[in-house]
């Protein structure tokens, strides 16, 4: 992966979009599988992603763990959750399953947003024929005029020049 401009202060930085993009190209030149990653939060809430991974035991186990990994962090930080469901392939569920055990390297994030939703955090293998479907809500925010609103004053209308 070459990038057309480095980041001077980080020379072995690597934007994620293109490494999603080359690792989607390698897995389609090379043929692959489907894999679901879910996210369980409160009140039954999932989050579905979906991407394609290379098959179990061609060589490109690592590769999977690796990128799996990052799109995991990313969507539990973005969408939060206290349940992950790997459906697809059992080697990297079960990696997936280390990684945020106690002790694994990312023990602090399981432990974090175990806190959050107050349950225990866990990371289970389905077959992907099991996956779960989504089941979103959307939470409207704000829209209360009355009461109890915080109001802020950056100063910027009193300014005299």
């Amino acid at each position: 992966m070459k990038l057309k401009v480095n980041a001077p202060l980080d020379p072995g930085f690597m934007p994620m979009s293109v490494v999603y993009r080359d690792f989607e190209a390698a897995v389609k030149a090379e043929g692959g599988e489907k894999l679901t990653i879910a996210l369980e939060r409160n009140d039954g809430l999932t989050s579905v992603f979906t991407i394609d991974v290379f098959k179990d035991g061609t060589g490109h186990d690592e590769e999977n763990h690796d990128f799996v990994e990052r799109i995991v962090k990313t969507l539990l930080w973005i969408r939060g959750g206290y349940k992950i469901i790997i459906a697809g392939s059992k080697v990297i569920a079960d990696k997936i399953k280390a990684d945020y055990s106690e002790g694994g390297i990312r023990a602090f994030d399981s432990e974090f947003m175990s806190g959050v939703y107050e349950a225990p955090f866990e990371v289970i293998h389905v077959p992907f024929d099991q996956a779960p479907v989504a089941k979103e809500t959307a939470s409207p925010v704000g829209r209360h005029l009355d009461g109890c609103r915080i109001g802020f004053d950056a100063g910027g209308s009193d300014r005299k020049v």
